[in-house]
């Protein structure tokens, strides 16, 4: 378990600085939004997962479905430096982190959407997401995967995951099913 830690550390320092087929998205994006860039997302139903237990928001039956454990470890994200939880498997050279990143706003990443080589907005459990990945696109055999949903103006869910060893599953069918169901399960803002 520890060696597929460093696996999905390095494959998030990778996304990190950019370099080799990692996504960078995260660490692009981490400026502060300005009240302009923050109002330039519709956001019907706001929620928050400032309060939320971040490895309880999957199901253990969707993380074996990846062939990830069934519970998620509390961890930091290197990109970040916000609380994360992380799915990892060594065995298969798969993994999961889902973060709640706070004082950020969508439209960051829509702003900045020519710095990623595969950028799409979309829609997850009914709020407004994108999936923004440097590097190697996953449709063309990248091994890592970025989406970013609007949870509210000032706050989005990461959910980040990485196939490097694996041919056998889409990096993006494991984060945005990750983001499917971490967000349903995360309550509405108050």
């Amino acid at each position: 378990m520890a060696a597929m830690e460093l696996v999905c550390a390095g494959a998030v320092a990778g996304c990190a600085s950019g370099g080799g087929e990692g996504t960078g998205a995260a660490e692009q994006a981490q400026g502060q939004p300005s009240q302009e860039q923050q109002s330039g997302v519709q956001i019907d139903t706001p929620k928050d997962a400032s309060q939320v237990d971040l490895c309880g928001l999957l199901p253990p039956e969707l993380a074996e479905k990846f062939e990830l454990p069934p519970e998620g470890k509390p961890d930091t994200s290197i990109t970040t430096g916000e609380e994360t939880c992380r799915w990892s498997n060594a065995d298969v050279g798969r993994g999961l982190d889902i973060t709640a990143i706070g004082d950020r706003s969508l439209q960051t990443y829509l702003d900045n959407r020519d710095q990623y080589t595969d950028f799409e907005q979309v829609q997850i459990a009914g709020q407004p997401a994108v999936r923004a990945n440097k590097g190697t696109p996953p449709q063309d055999g990248g091994r890592f995967c970025d989406f970013f949903v609007a949870l509210n103006e000032n706050q989005v869910l990461s959910s980040q995951a990485t196939g490097a060893n694996s041919e056998a599953e889409d990096p993006c069918q494991i984060a945005r099913e990750g983001a499917e169901k971490a967000v349903s399960n995360i309550p509405p803002a108050k």
